[in-house]
């Protein structure tokens, strides 16, 4: 194969791999199409909680700590629209006035690569937290696994912290009744399971969307 020949094969791979992932986004963005750009519809957030309870949507990055990087891949499932700033940085930026997981594309010899560019916003616990009641959604505490199961409901995400203080845990209310609630959430991957099952948690925060 000569030199020209080369270049054109590589050029076809590049634009055939453009075409995947084109074809991918547009998959992705189905649920969101008949979704207000800021509403939130509880049942396409647990739609898409409890299928990907147990996987992987490769369109984000995996963490080993991935439980709000979950639940806020299902709040934008439920419509709720990113806020990107007009230059975003490579990396994982630190930040709550912006909330993103973007990915992009790196070429590689001869195939593309993924990458990511998130805010804490997106990935971290406290700042998930943060960003959310600063645009004024409703929050909710309480103080026992009971109280909790009779004042959250189905799509909201709840919050959990230890005794030393440290809000350290994300999941999605996603089934069950008042008073006997399931979710699902990721690090320890839980598709419906019991509330009442949860352990290592004193005290519990919602977000309310």
């Amino acid at each position: 194969m000569n030199k020209d020949e080369q270049d054109k094969t590589i050029d076809l791979i590049k634009e055939e791999a453009r075409e995947e992932m084109a074809a991918e986004e547009k998959y992705d963005n189905v649920l969101n199409e008949s979704i207000e750009p800021n509403g939130y519809n509880d049942s396409d957030a647990v739609k898409y909680a409890k299928k990907w309870a147990k996987s992987r949507n490769s369109k984000y990055k995996s963490h080993s700590a991935d439980c709000t990087n979950f639940v806020s891949q299902c709040v934008k499932a439920g419509g709720k629209s990113m806020s990107k700033p007009s230059s975003i940085p490579v990396g994982v930026k630190d930040t709550t006035k912006y909330w993103y997981s973007v990915r992009y594309e790196e070429w590689h010899t001869n195939h593309y690569i993924y990458r990511w560019k998130e805010s804490t916003s997106f990935i971290r616990v406290s700042d998930f937290y943060t960003y959310w009641k600063n645009k004024g959604i409703a929050t909710a505490s309480y103080s026992s696994k009971a109280k909790l199961q009779n004042g959250a409901k189905i799509g909201d995400v709840v919050q959990l912290k230890k005794g030393d203080g440290k809000w350290f845990h994300s999941i999605i209310i996603t089934g069950g009744s008042k008073g006997a609630r399931k979710y699902c959430g990721h690090s320890k991957d839980r598709l419906d399971e019991p509330v009442k099952n949860i352990s290592g948690a004193v005290s519990y925060r919602a977000l309310k969307f």
